[in-house]
């Protein structure tokens, strides 16, 4: 299931731990907009209403999986949930996987957003977990300077935040400053 919490923004969030009963009557957040819908399905109007991209989504290469990955976390974590199976042309990808397929797939959505929707330059546009051998990787191409055409362009400057073990966790994107 995905959720808007602030205008725009589209996030997972499981079914009954969040119910929109409680949400809607808080009056925090009171315009909060429900959907179950794959990343890979949003449309143009759905690209409209997002301002920021949050996600943890799998990054964990097949090669990883197979032979990194502890047999308690594969007990207890489906595959789907740490091995991207699928690309953005909807095809199976497990066994070629790099774990880096739907960061890159959401760096060229948050692309197609409306400038005017991709935030400030104090406030990232892009948050994305994902292994601590990818984030110098994806860090090191959002650095300037980035050629026109280029699926980071829209992007001018990137942080790597670490987890609560001190590894390198999440890359978040910045949008050049506004004029």
């Amino acid at each position: 299931m995905y959720s808007q919490f602030w205008p725009g923004q589209v996030s997972r969030v499981s079914r009954g731990r969040l119910r929109k009963k409680k949400v809607m009557t808080s009056g925090i957040l009171p315009e909060i907009k429900f959907q179950k819908k794959s990343v890979y399905d949003l449309s143009k109007s759905d690209l409209a209403e997002i301002d920021i991209i949050v996600s943890n989504p799998p990054y964990v290469s097949s090669q990883e999986y197979l032979s990194e990955v502890d047999a308690s976390v594969k007990k207890w974590e489906d595959i789907g949930a740490l091995v991207p199976s699928t690309n953005s042309n909807g095809r199976k990808t497990f066994e070629c996987s790099s774990g880096t397929e739907i960061l890159e797939f959401l760096i060229e959505l948050y692309n197609q957003l409306p400038k005017r929707q991709r935030g400030s330059s104090e406030i990232p546009g892009l948050v994305v977990e994902m292994g601590a051998s990818q984030t110098q990787l994806i860090a090191s191409k959002l650095s300037p300077p980035i050629a026109p055409g280029n699926i980071f362009s829209g992007l001018t400057r990137a942080e790597i935040w670490t987890d609560s073990f001190g590894h390198d966790r999440v890359v978040a994107a910045y949008p050049p400053p506004s004029i």
